[in-house]
């Protein structure tokens, strides 16, 4: 299995629950042009922003699973 990338993750968890990018970046403790660059494909970003976005989208994909 690939392990999904920062931008693949933001890019499901956007469509998945609806959320526009202010609102995403307001859940994930970061800033709206933070994740307009990770979803251009810039792959820099700090490491408790991954860590943000691995964690929603470890709830994301467990919300689906439990569906």
């Amino acid at each position: 299995m690939n392990t999904p990338t920062a931008r693949q993750m933001l890019k499901e968890i956007k469509s998945a629950l609806g959320l526009g990018e202010i609102a995403l970046a307001e859940k994930l403790g970061t800033s709206q042009p933070t994740v307009n660059r990770i979803l251009n494909g810039q792959p820099d970003c700090k490491g408790t922003t991954l860590q943000a976005i691995v964690r929603l989208y470890e709830q994301v994909v467990s919300q689906r699973a439990a569906v």
